[in-house]
This record gives structure tokens, C-alpha cells and sequence, in this order.
């Protein structure tokens, strides 16, 4: 099954987002613990976020000029296994497929907040470059049109709008 580890992470997140969200930049450092659980997750998730958005960039374009998934996407072998894994995740058919192994330890969504995370942390001592970086990959995991946008404000306490409005603070002039 899923690893319980980023349950955890998730609530975490939230109930910290949900308490200092006022249409204010969200001060993350006021969690106890939360800034260093979200690095610890990205040093020891980083090659399976690598995989992911490789996994993501190869089908993005195709579906960014779609509406729907074409059905020889559907279960064919691993072919588009992100799509699957964030889709379906949890259903019994598709625990059995082989690659929901490969992804049965990395929750992109919770990546997607430890990065939101630790860029807030990197801004609050000075280094903007490494937290544009952060912000960057975070949106890169959502797909080049988002379609890997599956972040629920009301799960997440987190949009990709967030992601955005972080992003354009480094490019407004």
C-alpha cells in the first residue's frame, strides 16, 4: 500500500497553512518542525521527483492539446503510469499493476508541499534564487497545462495558484 509517512506530512501541512492563511505570504517558520520535515522530504524523495516529472514531461504536451486521455493510454504495460497512479491510486486494480510499485512510496502532491515549503524557508534567509528553483520544480510536477493538477485547496490547503503567485513575485518588474 501507500506509505503512511506522507499522510502525516499532509495533515501537518494543512492544519499549518490553514492557520496562517489571511491573504498574507504564509509563514511557515512559525510550525515547529515543519520547514525541517519538508526538507528532509525533499532531499529523500528528490530522484523520485526527478522520475516523476520526467515521467509527467513526456505525455504533457499530448494532453495539453486534449480533453480527454486516448484509449490506447489506458492500462497499456507502464505507459503513463503518473496519470494512473494519481487517478486511481488507491483502487485494488490498480494496487496490482507494476508500476504502482515504483510509486507506492512518493506522494507528488505532498512533494509538490514540502517544495512550497522549504522555498518559504530559503526566502525567509535570503537565497530567492533557490526558492524560485523550488517553486519552479513544484510547478513542473503539475504538468506544463497543469493536467497533473490535482491540488485541492480543501485536501491541501495548497493551490497551483499559490505555486503561480509565487512564481510571478520573482518576475513582476
Amino acid at each position: 500500500g501507500f506509505d503512511a509517512a506522507w499522510n502525516g506530512w499532509g495533515s501537518a501541512f494543512k492544519r499549518s497553512y490553514a492557520t496562517l492563511k489571511d491573504g498574507k505570504v504564509i509563514d511557515f517558520l512559525r510550525t515547529p518542525g515543519l520547514l525541517q520535515w519538508a526538507t528532509d522530504l525533499v532531499a529523500q524523495h528528490a530522484e523520485d521527483a526527478w522520475r516523476w516529472v520526467a515521467d509527467v514531461f513526456l505525455f504533457t504536451f499530448d494532453l495539453c492539446r486534449s480533453d480527454h486521455i486516448p484509449v490506447d493510454w489506458k492500462w497499456s504495460g507502464d505507459d503513463f503510469c503518473s496519470y494512473h497512479y494519481m487517478r486511481d491510486g488507491q483502487h485494488d486494480s490498480w494496487a496490482g499493476r507494476r508500476c504502482w510499485h515504483r510509486w507506492s512510496n512518493f506522494c507528488p502532491l505532498g512533494f509538490v508541499a514540502a517544495l512550497f515549503v522549504r522555498a518559504q524557508g530559503l526566502l525567509a534567509v535570503g537565497y530567492q534564487d533557490a526558492a524560485l528553483e523550488d517553486y519552479r520544480m513544484a510547478s513542473a510536477m503539475l504538468g506544463w497545462c497543469r493536467e497533473f493538477n490535482f491540488l485541492d485547496a480543501e485536501v491541501w490547503g495548497l493551490t497551483a495558484e499559490d505555486l503561480d503567485r509565487e512564481i510571478y513575485r520573482f518576475q513582476r518588474p
